[in-house]
């Protein structure tokens, strides 16, 4: 009897959402990751708007390079938020 209560008291305090300062750098790591993402596809929509103007021609291997780097920006918030799920 006394190993269950002493299991189901340590799952409910180890079960518990991070507080302090491992949820705020969370926090502060999806902000910068989500500023990093609106950048990046602030620059994409300028490449492409340039691109159908016709004022530059080196657009497809930049755009090629800002997709890729918003996939990463992507990729990283979900790694983030599996962590942050329950």
């Amino acid at each position: 009897l006394g190993l269950s209560l002493g299991l189901i008291g340590l799952a409910i305090a180890f079960g518990r959402k991070p507080k302090g300062a491992a949820r705020r750098s969370v926090v502060s790591e999806r902000e910068r990751l989500t500023a990093r993402r609106e950048t990046l596809f602030a620059e994409l929509v300028a490449v492409e708007r340039q691109a159908r103007s016709g004022a530059t021609t080196a657009t497809p291997e930049r755009r090629k390079d800002l997709v890729g780097k918003l996939e990463g920006v992507y990729q990283q918030l979900a790694a983030l938020d599996e962590q942050r799920a329950p």
